[in-house]
């Protein structure tokens, strides 16, 4: 059980607006990861302030100990507020952003039936990408030996995508 914490209703904000935040963050992404490509879309379709750190999954970036501190599980995409918050998990990051930046409504509808739609979405992202990237890895390795493919060199193709 978690413990409860007693507050003093007197010392509450009340005034405060989460939809007021406009400040720019910074997103930890790696481009090629099917994770990372729906908050780069949202992020560009919205004109969010945003500063992108693109950390290289291929190099072991993500597990390096400065981003170990942001991100314990060496995962992307994170998130890091002005203020120091930290936010990882793909949707959860996207729920985070429609909520407290000022979007249009059919990003994030609040009527709930609409969210509903979008959470199933993100669910579904979810679940379908791991699965997709469980097969593909684990058929990656016959590929390059099949075809006779470097490694290098098809990243370097990737890249121009």
């Amino acid at each position: 059980m978690f413990p409860l914490v007693k507050r003093n209703p007197s010392k509450l904000d009340l005034n405060f607006n989460v939809k007021m935040l406009s400040s720019e963050f910074t997103l930890y992404h790696f481009y090629l990861c099917p994770y990372c490509k729906p908050i780069c879309y949202f992020i560009q379709s919205t004109n969010l302030p945003c500063k992108q750190i693109h950390l290289d999954l291929r190099h072991g970036e993500q597990n390096s100990q400065k981003y170990l501190q942001i991100n314990p599980f060496g995962k992307v995409p994170a998130i890091i507020e002005s203020n120091g918050f930290v936010l990882i998990e793909s949707s959860t990051i996207l729920r985070y952003l429609c909520n407290t930046r000022d979007v249009p409504d059919h990003w994030y509808p609040k009527d709930p039936r609409k969210r509903a739609q979008v959470d199933l979405f993100f669910d579904w992202y979810q679940i379908g990408s791991q699965a997709f990237a469980k097969y593909f890895m684990s058929r990656l390795p016959f590929l390059y030996r099949r075809y006779k493919l470097d490694p290098e060199v098809t990243c370097i193709e990737l890249e121009r995508l």
